[in-house]
C-alpha cells in the first residue's frame, strides 16, 4: 500500500485483499501466553489501514487495476481471482494443461504423513520437524532440477520458519557444492519467511508450508494461529499469490481433516478449499474451470474449426481459461500432454469483446507471448476460412511442425520475457511496434569467402535490431531487470568469451546508448551474476564465458569485423593464436611469434600493451604443456610430453 502525489491529489493505493498493518513485530518481550497460538494471535493484531479509512469515505472514487501479471501458470491466480476479487481480476492462460500431473503442475500438493506439530511449550513448540525436513529436501531438489528459477519458502509461523531454516542449514553443511545457490547478491535471491514479512515479495517458484497438523497425542486443533483471526484469510491470499511459475504446498494434513463444522472462521475454510484446489487442480472450481474438450464454443466458426482438426486426428481444447481472457482452440501435445503445442485464436465474440485495437491486437499479442505462447499462438480470420479453408489447415500444420522443430532443437531464447514490459511514460501507446519473430535478429556479417586458416575464425560482433530507447533500459534495469539478463546471455552466447565492458557496449547499444559508464557496467556485471547463477553462463574474471564451449577459436579482425582492443581479448585465445604460430613453424623466436600473433589478431604495430598482453599469452601456452620456452625459441612440446602434462 502507498499514496502518490499528483499535482494537488493524493492517490491511495493497496490491496484490501492483503495485509494491512499489525503489530507482529512490536509484541512486548515480557508478555505471557498459556500457547504459541495465543502469541501469534496477540502477536499480529490487524490495525486499520489508510486504505481500510478511505473505502468508508463516500463519494471518493475507486479503481480497480485489473490485469494481472505475475503468475506465468493462470492457475496459481485462479483460487484468489474466485475467493477474492469475484472473478473481476483479468487473466490469461499460459501453455500448460491446467489440470496436468506431476513436474507440469503449477499448484501441486505434497503430503507429509508423518508429521507432527508439537504444541505447548518449549523449544520445540509450535514445529513440525518432520514438515521442515521435508520442505528442506525439496529446496535441493529445486535446485537439481529447476536452478534456473528462483526459490522462496513460506511459513505459516515464524516459530516453523525457524525451523525449516535448520534444517536447510543442516543440509548446506553435507551439500557444500549447492552454496552458490544460497548467495544473497542477485536478482532475486532465496529466502525463508513467514506469512507476515513475505508480503511484496515474488519468486519463480514458492514452497509454502503449513505445519499445523496433528499433536504428539494425534489430535487435530482447528486453531491454525492468526488464519483464525478476522481478517487472517488475508494471510493465505499474500502466501499463495507470491510465484510466478508454480507453488508448492506442503501439509502434514489432508483437506478433509479440517472439519468446518468446529469453526466459523473464513481462514481455515479457505485453507480447506485451497487445499482441495492444490490436490485437484482448478477443476475444485467449478465455476471457473472450462479447461476442457467439453467447454462451449465461442461461435459456429470456432466449432468449424475445431472439428476440422479433430478430423486429421489432433486433440483439441477449445475456451482454455480460468477468467478473462481465453485461448480460443489450444492443440494438445502429444509427446507432452500436460502442456499445450498451439494455441489459435479466431475473431469470435472473444476477439471482439476487447474494447480497443490495442487491447485486441498488441497488448494481448504481448502478454499471451510473455505467457509463454511466444512462436506458438496462430490466428485464423473467419474471411480468409470461408474463402480457402484447406489453405487454412496447411497453415495450422505447418506451425505445429515448426513448434515440434522448435522443442527438438536446442536454440537459444535470448530475449524471454519474464515479466510484462510497462509502456514508456510519453510513449506512443498506439505506434505500431515489431513483433517478436522480428525484434531479434543475427547480423549478417562477413559472408566474404575468405580462406582462413584452421581454428582461425572471423570474429562476428552479435548484433540485435533496436530494443527501445535508453530509457527503456533503465525502467528494465529497475524493474524487470530479467530482460537484461537474457539479452546478455545471448551476447555471451555468440560472442564469448568476451569482455565484460565490451559486452555491456554491445548491450546498451540495443537501447540506443554509445557509451557505457562505470553505472552500467555495474548494472551488466549485476546481470552476469544472475546469469552465472542460471549456469547459463561463465564469469572468469573479466571475461563472460559460454556454459558450453568446447573449442577455443581465435577470431580475427576481416573486411567486414574490426580490430577488437588487445585487453579485450581473452588470455585463453591468445594462446590459441600463439599455439598456431609455434605449430605451424615448429619452433619461433620470442619477438617473432609476439609479431606474427599480433599480426594474426590484426595489429600492425606492437607497441608496449600489445606485446605484453602477447607475452603473457605465451606463458599461459606453456602452462597448459603445448610449447616449451628456451632462451633462444619458443617450440613445440613433443607429443609424449604434451600428453603427459595433459594438453589439449
Amino acid at each position: 500500500m502507498g499514496a502518490i502525489m499528483r499535482g494537488k491529489q493524493v492517490i491511495v493505493v493497496g490491496d484490501s485483499k492483503q495485509l494491512p498493518p499489525t503489530r507482529f513485530f512490536t509484541a512486548g518481550a515480557t508478555d505471557d501466553y498459556d500457547t504459541e497460538e495465543e502469541e501469534e494471535e496477540a502477536a499480529t493484531e490487524i490495525y486499520e489501514s489508510i486504505l481500510d479509512e478511505c473505502s468508508t469515505i463516500a463519494g471518493l472514487p475507486q479503481w480497480m487495476l485489473r490485469w494481472h501479471y505475475r503468475s506465468r501458470c493462470e492457475a496459481l491466480i485462479a483460487f484468489s481471482n474466485h475467493h477474492f476479487y469475484e472473478n473481476r481480476l483479468v487473466t490469461f492462460p499460459g501453455p500448460y494443461v491446467a489440470d496436468a500431473q506431476g513436474a507440469d503442475r503449477c499448484v501441486e500438493f505434497i503430503y507429509v504423513p508423518n508429521g507432527v506439530y508439537i504444541r505447548g511449550k518449549g523449544q520445540s513448540a509450535g514445529t513440525n520437524r518432520e514438515e521442515a525436513r521435508k520442505v528442506a529436501e525439496l529446496v535441493f531438489q529445486h535446485f537439481d532440477t529447476r536452478p534456473e528459477r528462483s526459490l522462496g519458502v513460506i511459513a505459516f509461523s515464524e516459530r516453523q520458519q525457524t525451523a525449516i531454516d535448520d534444517e536447510i542449514r543442516h543440509l548446506r553443511t553435507q551439500k557444500p557444492e549447492y552454496e552458490q545457490f544460497f548467495a544473497e547478491e542477485g536478482e532475486e535471491p532465496f529466502f525463508i519467511k513467514n506469512l507476515e514479512n513475505v508480503q511484496g515479495d515474488e519468486r519463480d517458484t514458492i514452497l509454502f508450508s503449513v505445519g499445523y497438523g496433528r499433536d504428539q497425542h494425534g489430535k487435530l486443533s482447528m486453531n491454525f494461529g492468526p488464519l483464525n483471526k478476522d481478517g487472517g484469510e488475508r494471510r493465505l491470499n499474500v502466501a499463495i499469490t507470491r510465484a510466478k511459475y508454480q507453488v508448492k504446498l506442503v501439509s502434514s494434513i489432508l483437506p478433509q481433516d479440517i472439519d468446518l463444522s468446529r469453526t466459523d472462521k473464513r481462514g481455515p475454510a479457505l485453507l480447506k478449499y485451497y487445499m482441495e484446489f492444490a490436490q485437484r487442480g482448478p477443476s475444485a472450481l467449478a465455476k471457473e474451470s472450462t479447461v476442457s474438450g467439453a467447454a462451449e464454443f465461442d461461435s459456429p466458426f470456432e466449432e468449424e474449426v475445431c472439428r476440422a482438426l479433430e478430423e486429421r486426428g489432433l486433440r483439441v481444447h477449445r475456451q482454455v481459461g480460468c477468467a478473462g481472457y481465453r485461448i480460443d482452440l489450444a492443440v494438445v501435445d502429444d509427446a507432452h500432454p500436460g502442456r499445450y503445442l498451439l494455441g489459435i485464436e479466431c475473431d469470435g465474440a472473444t476477439y471482439h469483446s476487447s474494447k480497443t485495437a490495442r487491447d485486441r491486437d498488441r497488448l494481448r499479442q504481448q502478454v499471451l507471448e510473455d505467457m509463454g505462447w511466444r512462436g506458438r499462438i496462430l490466428r485464423i480470420w473467419s474471411s480468409d476460412w470461408i474463402r480457402n479453408r484447406e489453405a487454412q489447415l496447411l497453415r495450422v500444420v505447418e506451425a505445429l511442425a515448426a513448434a515440434r522443430n522448435a522443442d527438438t532443437a536446442a536454440p537459444i531464447t535470448p530475449i524471454e520475457l519474464q515479466e510484462v514490459p510497462e509502456e514508456v511514460p510519453g510513449s506512443d501507446p498506439e505506434e505500431d511496434e515489431p513483433s517478436q519473430e522480428e525484434l531479434l535478429t543475427l547480423s549478417e556479417t562477413d559472408t566474404s569467402p575468405e580462406v582462413l586458416p584452421e581454428a582461425v575464425i572471423p570474429y562476428r560482433a552479435c548484433q540485435i535490431q533496436r530494443l527501445g530507447n535508453p530509457p527503456d533500459f533503465y525502467l528494465l534495469a529497475q524493474y524487470h531487470p530479467g530482460r537484461i539478463t537474457n539479452v546478455l546471455t545471448y551476447v555471451v552466447q555468440q560472442e564469448g568469451p568476451i569482455h565484460i565492458e565490451e559486452a555491456t557496449r554491445r548491450v546498451v547499444a540495443f537501447w540506443g546508448m554509445g557509451k557505457a559508464g562505470a553505472n552500467l557496467v555495474r548494472t551488466i556485471q549485476s546481470a552476469a551474476s544472475r546469469a552465472q547463477m542460471r549456469r547459463a553462463i561463465q564469469i572468469r574474471g573479466d571475461f563472460l564465458w559460454p556454459v558450453e564451449l568446447s573449442q577455443i577459436f581465435v577470431r580475427v579482425p576481416t573486411e567486414h569485423a574490426p580490430v577488437r582492443s588487445i585487453e579485450y581479448i581473452s588470455l585463453e585465445e591468445i594462446a590459441e593464436a600463439c599455439f598456431l604460430r609455434v605449430r605451424d613453424a615448429f619452433a619461433i623466436q620470442p619477438d617473432e611469434l609476439v609479431t606474427q600473433v599480433a599480426r594474426l589478431l590484426g595489429y600492425n604495430r606492437t607497441g608496449p600493451k600489445v606485446r605484453k598482453r602477447i607475452a603473457d599469452g605465451i606463458v599461459l601456452c606453456k602452462q597448459q604443456g603445448r610449447v616449451e620456452i628456451t632462451e633462444t625459441c619458443v617450440r613445440l612440446v613433443p607429443v609424449s610430453d604434451a600428453k603427459r602434462l595433459g594438453a589439449p
